[in-house]
């Protein structure tokens, strides 16, 4: 593997590990980078290269194709033992800023944001997830902690694209496809061959609509092929996903 890692001005000529954390359950994409903290018996200083507050940009690849994986900003820097851990968020690190108390009553999520990007000084808001609030108050917090909370509290993706902050219902986007090859991605796997015919099965899913409500499904069905002909688990599991889909009125999320 090859990499080229930048922070602020200074460019990693060692490197000991590279980390990148990405999920929709998270308010920030992270990446932790460790380098080596002593070089021919000198200790490696970086402290007038890079700051707190620089960008970052991490590319990764094979045989010099090398792929943008993340760019952010630098966190913190910490020292272990005889390595420099550099920290890293995605570009959600510039809500880390104060934010003024206030509160507010009958009130939208899109409101709350909006108030919070004016006060750090930005601006561009996509947000599509409407819910309203009776009473929220912001008290001693940064623009991070007030939108830390309404993810907590609705489930919602929430996230940075470029300048823009963007909130959405949960699982509606489509972020991309992704091919999975047994031979390359999956480091180990205990996968066993189960016969269809007479088998117990059953799909729970959870969501949250776009009222803010949660919502449970079951769906519960002990197979036999006489039963079903040549039908297979797929075929009952699809007549419950158009089943949910028509009862609550929003995406069913395909996993077992």
């Amino acid at each position: 593997m090859v990499y080229d890692i930048v922070i602020g001005n200074y460019r990693l000529a060692l490197l000991e590990s590279a980390e990148i954390h990405k999920s929709v359950d998270l308010l920030a994409d992270t990446a932790v980078i460790v380098v080596p903290g002593v070089v021919y018996n000198q200790s490696l200083d970086v402290e007038e290269k890079v700051k707190i507050g620089d960008k970052v940009t991490i590319k990764l690849g094979y045989d010099d194709n090398l792929v943008t994986e993340f760019t952010g900003f630098l966190q913190r820097i910490d020292t272990d033992d005889s390595s420099l851990i550099f920290n890293c968020e995605d570009g959600i690190y510039e809500t880390r800023k104060p934010v003024k108390d206030k509160q507010f009553n009958k009130t939208t999520v899109k409101a709350i944001a909006q108030y919070c990007l004016s006060e750090i000084g930005l601006s561009e808001l996509n947000c599509t997830y409407d819910i309203t609030y009776e009473k929220f108050i912001i008290k001693s917090a940064n623009a991070y902690d007030v939108l830390k909370k309404i993810q907590d509290e609705t489930k919602a993706n929430i996230y940075m694209k470029g300048a823009e902050l963007n909130i959405h219902p949960a699982y509606v986007e489509k972020g991309g496809d992704v091919n999975y090859d047994f031979a390359v991605n999956i480091e180990s796997s205990d996968l066993k061959y189960r016969n269809s015919d007479d088998r117990k099965f059953e799909v729970v899913v959870e969501g949250v609509g776009l009222d803010g409500k949660k919502k449970v499904g079951k769906c519960r069905r002990y197979w036999r092929r006489k039963a079903y002909g040549k039908s297979t688990i797929p075929h009952v599991y699809k007549r419950f996903e158009k089943t949910w889909t028509r009862r609550n009125k929003i995406p069913f999320i395909h996993w077992i």
